[in-house]
Formats: structure tokens, C-alpha cells, sequence
């Protein structure tokens, strides 16, 4: 998070200044589980985030993921990166399964 200060401060050209804006923060804390579970700190907020957290649901967490047991399974799951920019949403595609996508040969 930077103040008006800060930019003041640190900002030294016209282009610093112009791409830099006050606010920022907007900490929080997840818990294992992906719940937030601390009080959501506003962009422009100033303050400490902090929170009790139970050890125990790591483990919970941990076993639901999973990554070397059954859902680690080639057949089941399947992570493909494209390297090259890709659209987020395809027009008319209603069903396909993985064979079909475009690009994933070889994958």
C-alpha cells in the first residue's frame, strides 16, 4: 500500500507519478480451506491482519488435494499450459471433450 505521501516521496518523474496511485493493500488472510477467515482490510486501509488458525485443518486441507494418490492419475486429470495467448471465452462450443479442444495434440 502507498500513501500520497509515499508517492510524493518516492515518485520522481511525471511517468512515476502518473502510474502510481494511492491505496493498494486490500490484505487478508485464506485459510486452508480457501474461506477467508480475517476481517477484509479496504484498498486504501491501513492496519495488521492477523488470525488464529487451527493446525490441524493444514492436514484436512492436504488430504482433500491429494496430488500423488487417485487424482494424480494421467486418465483422470490433466494440467495443459499454452504457451501462446489463448481466449478465455469460445463462441459456440456448447460440448467438447479433451481430444476436440484446439491445441491439445500431444498433450
Amino acid at each position: 500500500m502507498i500513501s500520497p505521501a509515499g508517492i510524493d516521496l518516492f515518485a520522481t518523474t511525471d511517468e512515476q507519478r502518473r502510474l502510481l496511485s494511492a491505496g493498494g493493500g486490500c490484505s487478508r488472510i485464506y485459510g486452508p480451506d480457501g474461506r477467508m477467515i480475517t476481517k477484509e482490510l479496504d484498498g486504501g486501509e491501513e492496519g495488521l491482519v492477523y488470525a488464529d488458525i487451527d493446525l490441524d485443518e493444514i492436514v484436512i486441507a492436504k488430504n482433500a488435494y491429494d496430488p500423488a494418490g487417485h487424482y494424480a492419475r494421467p486418465d483422470a486429470t490433466c494440467l495443459v499450459h499454452h504457451r501462446e495467448p489463448r481466449r478465455a471465452v469460445v463462441p459456440g462450443v456448447t460440448e467438447a471433450t479433451f481430444s476436440e479442444l484446439e491445441g491439445s495434440e500431444g498433450a
